[in-house]
């Protein structure tokens, strides 16, 4: 959070020193927000990132709008949040077992699987799977009781006997990455998992369309745990309202943000559901 604010903080100055842009709070306005776009997209900024940072500066307008400090309320219909579809993955049956089967790695690959895994089997985030402590562990009933870091609610999530060998390897207390060198290693451990298929990536910069190319060890992240266990219920047949009360899920828009059924996997169930008729 402090890294998005610091990141918002610094694109504001650059767009100040570019444009002279006279930055008030009575000045953040429709002139505020083309000035802005244009800046963003001259700088390449996707359209999601540039989301990202508008909606951070509308949370502070809105801080300091309660805090009597302006009576700016223009902002709040002309600032305009994008949220456009990413290619963001989950991976399959058989990549999780790529993963699980890699044999002769180092000690940091080894650490990073046993997280990744964990948290594909259980769909924490990262945020909450650095918080775990033993108490947080019921391993008679099979499950894990915490409150969310970033919704500060409490959940109940039920784990396999692949979770507890891996609480077990580490007498319950997991190893710690900060985010960024975990995602590096995540990464790293699905190139060695050959994880690589060429995957096309879309994204929009203003309306220009932008492909690319990338192996697919390169769109993975921590991140991609939580889709996959997300997605891979989804194809189990656990209804969505189910999966929700145990990820913490309040809405089933930001739920749905989670899904990636493949085009493969839709067309397969659906055979299924077809046959069984």
């Amino acid at each position: 959070t402090i890294k998005t604010y610091i990141t918002t903080f610094n694109h504001l100055k650059l767009f100040n020193e570019k444009y002279k842009y006279d930055l008030q709070f009575n000045t953040i306005n429709s002139n505020f927000f083309s000035s802005f776009l244009k800046y963003c997209t001259e700088k390449k900024i996707t359209n999601n990132s540039i989301g990202r940072l508008v909606k951070i500066i509308k949370s502070f307008m809105h801080y300091t709008n309660n805090k009597k400090i302006h009576n700016n309320n223009d902002f709040v219909k002309e600032l305009k949040v994008f949220n456009e579809d990413t290619d963001l993955i989950a991976l399959s049956e058989i990549e999780i077992n790529q993963i699980e089967d890699l044999k002769d790695i180092s000690d940091r690959l080894s650490k990073t699987r046993d997280l990744f895994l964990f948290q594909v089997y259980t769909g924490l985030r990262i945020s909450d799977l650095t918080k775990l402590k033993p108490e947080n562990f019921n391993i008679i009933e099979k499950v894990i009781t915490l409150t969310t870091m970033k919704t500060q609610d409490k959940i109940t999530i039920p784990i396999e006997d692949k979770v507890i060998e891996i609480l077990n390897k580490y007498n319950f207390i997991l190893p710690k990455y900060s985010p960024q060198k975990y995602n590096e290693a995540i990464k790293d451990l699905a190139k060695k998992a050959n994880i690589d298929k060429p995957t096309l990536t879309i994204k929009f910069i203003g309306n220009e369309r932008v492909e690319e190319t990338k192996p697919r060890y390169l769109l993975i992240s921590s991140h991609t745990a939580r889709r996959t266990f997300i997605t891979n219920l989804l194809l189990k047949g656990v209804a969505p309202e189910i999966i929700m009360k145990i990820t913490g899920h309040k809405t089933r828009k930001s739920f749905e943000k989670y899904i990636r059924i493949t085009e493969c996997d839709a067309i397969e169930k659906v055979r299924e559901a077809l046959k069984s008729n």
